[in-house]
């Protein structure tokens, strides 16, 4: 009768009457096949209603009490009062209920693959580093063959390295940028996807740590003959890192591709810098400064013009690198710090041209 009249309270709208009576149900007849179903149903009249501290108490009645483990509305239950607690930024507790569905029996494996997602993605949130690292480390091997979730399993190694990352532990990042690239690839994802968009970065940060090492190269204060045997090494590196950042574009993202094209052009300059202070530096040699002056004039002519010759194809090649990546900015519609970079070298090189300026957002 109490049942009845909840509904009739509800057929005629009068919803804070139907709630009180659905509670009193489950208060005053525990034990009633219908005292389930009235909690089910005063906790998503409170939800209705934007009570939503009512709301959860009743869910996490019917989630938590032994004789409601067999409920048909257990498992929402949890799921519902999970999601109402992230969004009132209670994230522990709701992080935790996420988890409890996602071991719930009778839960699909697509949902349990959100739900625990879901809770590593709410600890990242909070800060909580170790927990959402222990969730997204296993997420691949738990959860990466469940349909539609082969990008997360990408993006929880990512999510992992870019934590990392932001607590300056480069060599935890690096394992888990290079798991995030192998990861893209074993599960065989196309490019131009969610996951490509991980991948990608996980790619470029790597490439940039060898391109640190690049841009630290020098050769400075050589005879000629050393001069030239370093030039080619350096030049040999220019080719090899440029190699290894065009890797980027299978990814076919845009961001990724522009700042790869960047990198590119910087390759160049660089090693028109080195070859430039190679030869500027380069010291005369003792049996012409014994010559005089006339002598030491002569061979800072000939090192000048050496230095014309070799400099002006490699400073073309990174005006054309940075110009390809203005070019293509230009022509998707892009700007991004990579682009506008690549705008302001290419000015620096090239200030006869008209516009390099940054395209417009």
């Amino acid at each position: 009768a109490l049942f009845n009249a909840a509904v009739a309270f509800e057929k005629s709208m009068r919803f804070d009457s139907a709630t009180k009576t659905y509670e009193r149900v489950y208060q005053e007849y525990p034990k009633s096949t219908l005292a389930g179903e009235a909690v089910w149903l005063s906790a998503e009249n409170h939800k209705r209603f934007f009570q939503f501290g009512k709301a959860v108490k009743s869910y996490l009645i019917l989630a938590d009490l032994p004789r409601f483990a067999k409920n048909k509305h257990r498992n929402e239950s949890i799921y519902t009062a999970a999601n109402i607690l992230e969004y009132d930024q209670d994230y522990a507790r709701s992080a935790q209920l996420f988890l409890r569905y996602a071991n719930q029996p009778g839960v699909k494996r697509e949902e349990a693959a959100e739900a625990y997602f879901r809770a590593a993605r709410i600890y990242e949130k909070m800060n909580n580093f170790s927990k959402m690292v222990k969730l997204m480390r296993d997420f691949p091997n738990k959860y990466g063959s469940v349909k539609g979730q082969k990008a997360r399993a990408v993006e929880a190694l990512y999510r992992v390295a870019k934590g990392a990352e932001k607590r300056k532990m480069w060599n935890t990042a690096k394992k888990y940028f290079q798991q995030t690239v192998q990861e893209f690839s074993i599960r065989r994802l196309p490019g131009g996807g969610a996951a490509a968009e991980f991948a990608a970065e996980a790619k470029f940060r790597l490439l940039e740590k060898d391109l640190e090492k690049f841009l630290k190269r020098q050769c400075s204060k050589l005879s000629l003959k050393r001069l030239t045997a370093c030039e080619k090494r350096v030049g040999a590196a220019a080719v090899n890192v440029k190699k290894e950042f065009t890797q980027i574009f299978k990814y076919q993202r845009a961001r990724w591709s522009l700042a790869a094209m960047y990198r590119h052009g910087s390759i160049y300059e660089h090693f028109a810098k080195v070859v430039s202070e190679g030869y500027r530096t380069t010291p005369v040699p003792r049996k012409l400064k014994r010559l005089g002056q006339e002598a030491i004039d002569m061979y800072q002519d000939q090192v000048a013009a050496a230095l014309e010759k070799k400099l002006r194809p490699i400073e073309d090649e990174a005006k054309k690198l940075f110009k390809l990546c203005v070019d293509k900015a230009r022509s998707l519609g892009i700007s991004n710090k990579y682009t506008e970079a690549a705008a302001r070298r290419l000015n620096a090189l090239d200030p006869a041209e008209d516009d390099h300026g940054p395209v417009d957002d």
